[in-house]
């Protein structure tokens, strides 16, 4: 079934597509910039990670370890979190197709029934005998 016909499809998607709330409804612009976001914290984290171990190491600690320590957990906990939104959009994303997938086929296999029976009548009434 080629989805860019079905029009029953594209209906189905698309409300199902509404119900998803705004904060997870994810475009080509968003998905860019959320992704960067991902970038620049994941390898902000990198960074402050190895100035964490340089603090660390050696003999005596280094005044502003505690600080990294923080500043490393709140980057680290921010990507979890992006990361889990993004995650959970798909999931939404993925279940609005199921519904509308599955209402569409619902309804295809509808109409060929009801065709199908119409037919079955057709040849009821136009037969020889």
């Amino acid at each position: 079934m080629q989805l860019e016909n079905d029009k029953d499809f594209n209906i189905l998607y698309d409300v199902e597509f509404k119900r998803i709330p705004f904060v997870f409804r994810f475009g080509k612009k968003r998905t860019k910039v959320v992704i960067i976001a991902l970038i620049v914290m994941f390898v902000s984290m990198c960074v402050l990670s190895s100035f964490w171990y340089n603090a660390y190491a050696g003999t005596e600690v280094k005044p502003y370890a505690e600080g990294l320590s923080i500043a490393m957990f709140i980057i680290g906990g921010c990507t979890v979190i992006t990361a889990a939104w993004m995650a959970l959009s798909k999931i939404f994303e993925r279940l609005a197709f199921r519904n509308a997938s599955n209402l569409a086929a619902m309804i295809r296999a509808s109409e060929l029934h009801r065709t199908e029976m119409e037919f079955q009548n057709w040849k009821m009434w136009n037969r020889d005998y």
